[in-house]
């Protein structure tokens, strides 16, 4: 009788295998957006297909009918499907690694040749100091405003372009504001302390055609996000430590 059950079972094994191709095309058919990388008859249900599709390991029938999401564990209470995935989650994580530091280098090195027709005649000029620091802020960016205080006693001459693409309905006001300023350097600063938040600004024709005339130069640049520094010409994006470093 056990010799007749083992069989059955090895027979709908071999039957299942055999069907492999057929599964994997209903499969893709009806999962368009995944891709399936493997797909084995189960070890630990042999009455079911198990799919590999990146990190990610699933189950489904004959007919592929049903899917079946989840863990499976034997009844000491190891984690069968965590042993299989764990590897594949840290091969798809450092792919996705690679893959955003070379978009990274990518990114940077585009900058890079767009910061060479950036006019700095049209930015906030402020400081005389040794090292050329080009940034491209947002007076509403958290991580803008946190930047600044790595700047803070650096040796350098600051080259600012006010963007407005983040939260423009109050960044193009405290921009504009800045720029029709006395002392548009003072403003600057008490705007990214956020002195100003919800107090009465100024505006003026020339601060708006100032604001214009800095999204032109920023747009040279494709999409970014706030702050964008150049530092002596090497790119540094966000609010990074090594900011500090840079100016001294």
């Amino acid at each position: 009788m056990k010799k007749t059950v083992l069989a059955s079972i090895v027979l709908a094994s071999a039957l299942l295998g055999d069907n492999i191709g057929a599964v994997k095309e209903k499969l893709q058919q009806k999962l368009v957006n995944t891709k399936i990388d493997h797909i084995e008859v189960s070890a630990q249900f042999p009455s079911l297909y198990e799919i590999h599709a990146g990190p990610n390991v699933f189950f489904t029938n004959d007919e592929v009918s049903h899917l079946m999401i989840g863990h499976v564990f034997d009844m000491n209470g190891t984690d069968l499907t965590q042993a299989k995935i764990a590897p594949k989650i840290q091969e798809f994580q450092k792919r996705a690694m690679e893959e955003q530091a070379k978009e990274e280098a990518r990114a940077k090195a585009k900058w890079v040749e767009a910061k060479k027709t950036i006019d700095l005649t049209k930015a906030l000029k402020i400081g005389k100091g040794k090292h050329e620091v080009v940034v491209f802020s947002n007076t509403e960016c958290h991580w803008c405003r946190k930047s600044e205080e790595l700047l803070k006693g650096g040796d350098m001459t600051k080259y600012v372009f006010l963007t407005t693409n983040m939260a423009p309905q109050m960044s193009r006001p405290k921009s504009v504001h800045i720029l029709c300023a006395k002392d548009p350097a003072k403003e600057y600063d008490k705007v990214m302390r956020g002195e100003l938040d919800g107090k009465a600004l100024v505006s003026c024709e020339k601060g708006e055609r100032r604001v214009d005339g800095m999204m032109k130069e920023a747009a040279k640049l494709g999409g970014f996000g706030t702050p964008l520094f150049f530092i002596d010409n090497q790119v540094v994006n966000g609010a990074n430590p090594i900011i500090k470093d840079l100016v001294k």
